[in-house]
């Protein structure tokens, strides 16, 4: 048989062999660096997160945009963040494959430190649209994370480990709403503490933006010293019997799933081994899998926060930022449990797959519960005039609660079973952080379009009254159902 032949029928078993894999018995772990890992993953949706409760207020105290208008800029300033991460994932996700994960993970670490920091000092949009960017740019590091995580686990010890990014980002994003939430005007909630710095009165969302920053700060000297290099071809300490004669296209996966076996990484190129990867149906479908999901999640996120700060007259909670933090960290509470304690127990009686399917199914029911809700409380609630406070939600709340809880149980389908999905189907543990960056890179294409997406539907649905209000919630329902068929068919084709 001609040897291209070989090739080619090599290239089919691969990508029609299945990605669900067989359990077996826990490979013990180094804990001193996966509690590394993981302290310093939580600098990201700290940084991330501590915006969400106040940018509407921000951009609102900052005359940049009316109350109407107020969703459009703040779904802008969240594109473009995702789209100069976009264009940079891959790039930092395949340099941590060439130099290894440390150096590029330090990278990132310094990027989120310096661009909070900075924009906590904002007073224009620009500013805003800047550093923002420049927070979303600098950091390729949730592929590093993943790709430590792959490195330094196999197939015993990955349901186990994986969940913990979940877990952690969870917990940032606790952290993060609730520094945000709470810290914001500090000099007004706080007098006694801060009324006499002048600089807190003039940057009233700095105090949050500096906690986040200085928490960046200690992660970087913990990752420095603490954390060792796990990728295989940079450390010394990792075996180089392995034949690289053998292209990783022609591998099987058994001879990749353990830690022992990972050896040196080729030295094919950062562009021939993104598409390489790009030709296995796989990888393809999991790549759409992962923009669907992030298209939704991302979506309702934007859509949430700007609901809930909506006034009341134009169907919305109208809360202040301190409530939507406190929003905001109830959702993380929930989300670490999901992630800690419910998704183990399914893992065990089902797999990756099956639970992806199925916590993506519950969009579908989270888009059209908002809008009942919102004419709930609009039915209960007396409607305030345009500059009162609104009155409290009481027994209501019960119904926002309902509504987290079902929003965390569709992420489950990101923040652990598709992780497990990707991670299962890295076939040359030289390309994991390709891998990785590539479904970033998917997602952050949804988290792109997401907030600009939803916002301005939002901000036009409200303002001309279409369908009631109600477009918004009834088109990102339909695309749930739609996401939800493929998440459906993929339980045939992985």
């Amino acid at each position: 048989m001609d040897p291209s032949e070989d090739d080619a029928q090599s290239a089919k078993d691969i990508e029609s062999q299945p990605i669900l894999r067989q359990k077996g018995a826990d490979t013990p772990l180094s804990k001193t660096q996966l509690a590394v890992v993981l302290f310093a993953r939580m600098a990201e949706p700290i940084s991330y997160s501590q915006i969400i409760p106040y940018i509407n207020a921000m951009i609102e105290e900052m005359r940049i945009a009316s109350p109407n208008e107020v969703g459009f800029y703040s779904g802008l300033i969240d594109s473009v963040a995702a789209l100069l991460q976009l264009c940079t994932l891959v790039y930092w996700g395949s340099l941590s494959d060439r130099i290894g994960r440390k150096p590029v993970l330090l990278i990132g670490l310094l990027g989120i430190s310096v661009s909070t920091l900075c924009f906590g000092l904002s007073n224009t949009l620009w500013q805003m649209i800047l550093f923002r960017g420049l927070n979303a740019a600098l950091c390729g590091n949730s592929p590093v994370f993943l790709s430590i995580m792959s490195d330094i686990t196999d197939t015993t010890n990955q349901h186990k480990v994986f969940p913990l990014a979940g877990l952690t980002w969870y917990g940032g994003e606790l952290a993060g709403s609730l520094i945000g939430g709470l810290l914001s005007h500090p000099a007004d909630k706080y007098p006694a503490l801060f009324g006499s710095v002048t600089l807190l009165r003039t940057r009233p969302f700095l105090l949050p933006c500096l906690v986040s920053s200085l928490y960046t700060s200690v992660t970087i000297v913990a990752t420095t010293t603490l954390l060792e290099e796990s990728h295989p071809h940079v450390n010394e300490r990792a075996p180089h019997n392995q034949d690289l004669s053998t292209p990783p296209e022609s591998r099987s996966y058994a001879s990749c799933q353990n830690n022992d076996l990972k050896g040196r990484p080729t030295t094919t190129s950062r562009r021939s081994q993104t598409l390489r990867l790009l030709s296995n149906t796989i990888v393809r479908y999991l790549l759409f899998a992962r923009f669907l999901r992030d298209l939704l999640t991302h979506g309702f996120g934007k859509v949430f926060v700007l609901w809930s700060y909506t006034p009341l007259r134009l169907g919305g909670l109208q809360r202040s930022p301190a409530a939507i933090g406190m929003m905001l960290g109830v959702a993380g509470v929930l989300g670490v449990f999901a992630s800690n304690v419910l998704f183990p127990i399914l893992y065990r009686r089902s797999n990756s797959v099956a639970l992806f399917a199925a916590c993506m199914s519950i969009w579908g029911l989270v888009f059209p519960l908002v809008p009942l809700v919102s004419l709930t409380v609009k039915k209960v609630l007396p409607i305030p005039q345009e500059h009162d406070h609104a009155p409290p939600l009481g027994g209501l709340w019960g119904l926002v609660l309902l509504l987290m809880v079902l929003q965390k149980l569709a992420v489950m389908s990101y923040r652990d079973a598709f992780l497990l999905m990707v991670n299962e189907a890295v076939l040359d543990p030289a390309s994991a952080g390709a891998l990785f960056a590539l479904a970033t890179t998917a997602g952050t294409l949804g988290g792109a379009v997401a907030p600009v997406f939803t916002t301005t539907l939002f901000a036009v649905s409200m303002e001309r009254g279409l369908l009631g209000g109600n477009l918004v919630w009834i088109l990102m329902t339909c695309l749930s159902i739609l996401a939800t068929l493929f998440a459906q068919s993929l339980k045939r084709r992985l």
